[in-house]
């Protein structure tokens, strides 16, 4: 015997829009929270692109300056100038890194 043959059309009709609607809560549910992932993951990925950006031209400055050092057979100002900004591009590339290292060890 099923429990069906007791249960009218209406309480029929009534369990099965309440089991939809749970599922299609739990979908939602789960479409949402792979969203917010991949945002965070974007967000990450945007961060190390712009540092990734920043060391690029850092290390192109410095090239330029060891070139002009080159040349005039002398490390003048620029050097300088291009030695503090690839010291502070790696620093602040070092702390992203540690950033996301330690959010990966704090997950396991």
């Amino acid at each position: 015997m099923w429990i069906w043959e007791y249960v009218d059309i209406q309480t029929e009709i009534a369990i099965f829009g309440i089991l939809q609607t749970l599922l299609i809560s739990a979908i939602g549910w789960m479409v949402a929270r792979k969203m917010k992932w991949m945002d965070a993951r974007a967000a990450l990925r945007a961060e190390e692109s712009l540092l990734s950006m920043q060391m690029l031209s850092a290390t192109m400055n410095l090239s330029v300056a060891t070139a002009i050092a080159v040349r005039d057979k002398k490390v003048n100002g620029v050097m300088e100038r291009a030695l503090d900004d690839a010291d502070q591009t790696a620093k602040s590339y070092r702390d992203f890194v540690d950033k996301v290292a330690a959010k990966q060890i704090a997950k396991s």
